[in-house]
């Protein structure tokens, strides 16, 4: 299994290139199928888990289910070679104009994240969504606190510019603070259809950010990797086969020409479309790591099939062009 490596307290952290995401697990998953998903990913060589203090806290309980599903797993399973990827100061559900990226914020979800995995230290700790109108100033210090206390090895920003991570890890380098060290984007070989975007006021990897990342010059998770298998399923069985929500947001002109790319870049390199997508990914000159979201064994199979792929900078570049 090919790895990213991140900077982190005290060294460095690799990350799985295929990273296991858990948004439905023990909810749209139940848990015994989810841990089956695990299972699989783990037994394929997988080593890192993306989940969320919100994943599954549908109805604003305060229950953070993704995360309580992987902690009875990690307990059961006694694996100590997973990193645990999570996420906190995200809104409640119930009043998303309500930000909730404050310092008291960050401290009560990674409390409550800690216990939910049961574990005293989280690899890695993203802020889930970012305001724009709150001071960097007034963020970083928590996070360098819970890093100064032993309870999270590296930070990371989710759903963040670049240009807010460069100006928060300015903040803290000038004051001897921890810093993001890896962000997590929307980002796929599939393009959005602008009109069907659910999630309007985040950041997608646009030609924009991708130039400044390159500057920024720290390494990327995609969520949203698979573009919930657009290409995958219009090469293996066709057009017909996409539902109606898949086709308006992802299939566009710009997605049908990348399609046509991905076909090509198939038969040159003897890979399959799976391969293809996530190697956009994985292998891209950005140092990225995907995360892909499963529901069957099969699914986690097939996204491991790419997990030690290796394609050349040119070939990358013909998936877009």
């Amino acid at each position: 299994m090919k790895n990213i490596t991140i900077r982190c307290a005290g060294g460095e952290l690799a990350l799985s290139k295929i990273i296991m995401g858990t948004c439905p697990f023990g909810t749209g998953i139940p848990e015994d199928k989810s841990v089956a998903l695990l299972n699989e990913y783990a037994g394929l060589g997988g080593a890192t888990l993306d989940t969320a203090a919100v994943y599954g806290d549908w109805e604003d309980k305060r229950t953070p289910i993704s995360e309580e599903v992987i902690g009875r797993w990690l307990r059961k399973t006694r694996r100590k070679d997973i990193t645990l990827i999570t996420k906190g100061a995200h809104y409640r559900l119930a009043t998303p104009e309500a930000s909730r990226v404050s310092a008291d914020c960050i401290r009560e979800d990674l409390e409550q994240s800690l216990r939910a995995l049961g574990v005293d230290c989280i690899d890695v700790y993203f802020l889930h969504r970012d305001n724009p109108a709150k001071p960097v100033e007034e963020i970083m210090p928590a996070l360098d606190e819970a890093v100064r206390a032993g309870k999270i090895r590296a930070i990371g920003a989710s759903n963040w510019t670049a240009a807010r991570i460069r100006e928060a890890n300015r903040f803290a380098r000038e004051n001897g603070m921890a810093e993001f060290t890896v962000s997590e984007i929307r980002w796929s070989l599939a393009h959005v259809t602008p009109a069907y975007n659910e999630f309007p006021s985040l950041p997608l990897m646009d030609e924009h950010e991708y130039a400044a990342y390159q500057d920024l010059g720290i390494p990327v998770l995609a969520w949203n990797s698979q573009a919930s298998g657009v290409i995958t399923k219009v090469l293996n069985q066709g057009v017909d086969a996409l539902s109606e929500l898949v086709r308006n947001k992802y299939y566009n002109d710009t997605t049908r020409r990348r399609i046509e790319n991905v076909q090509a870049v198939c038969a040159q390199e003897h890979i399959t479309p799976t391969q293809a997508a996530l190697g956009y990914i994985t292998c891209n000159p950005l140092p990225g790591a995907a995360i892909v979201g499963c529901s069957s064994t099969a699914q986690v199979r097939d996204s491991m099939s790419a997990a030690d792929l290796e394609l050349s900078p040119e070939a990358v570049a013909r998936l877009t062009r």
